[in-house]
């Protein structure tokens, strides 16, 4: 499953098989975010719809900063009462992702 969109989690998780949940460090999250916008800058994105281009700003990089107070609790809850029913991965770095990536290919 895709997204952060926590007031539907539940009903996504309905459907899921498993969860990844990338916990990463908010500086990450911001400068990939700024990095994003630089890289796409005028263009439509492939995972984004037709004329809708990149864009980036204030409220958007705050957005990011308050994730983790705003919504990561509330998401680790409700992975922690799932996990017996489904498969629920947390990554906390790229790091991890890779060394999972490459222990399951």
């Amino acid at each position: 499953m895709d997204g952060n969109y926590s007031r539907t989690l539940n009903k996504r998780l309905i459907d899921a098989d498993a969860v990844y949940f990338f916990d990463f460090p908010r500086f990450l999250c911001i400068y990939r975010a700024i990095k994003r916008r630089i890289i796409n800058h005028g263009k439509t994105r492939e995972d984004m719809a037709e004329g809708c281009k990149e864009k980036i700003d204030l409220e958007f990089l705050i957005w990011i900063w308050n994730f983790r107070k705003r919504s990561r609790g509330k998401i680790l809850e409700t992975l922690d009462q799932v996990k017996e029913q489904k498969q629920v991965y947390i990554f906390k770095s790229p790091r991890e992702v890779k060394e999972y990536i490459v222990a399951n290919m």
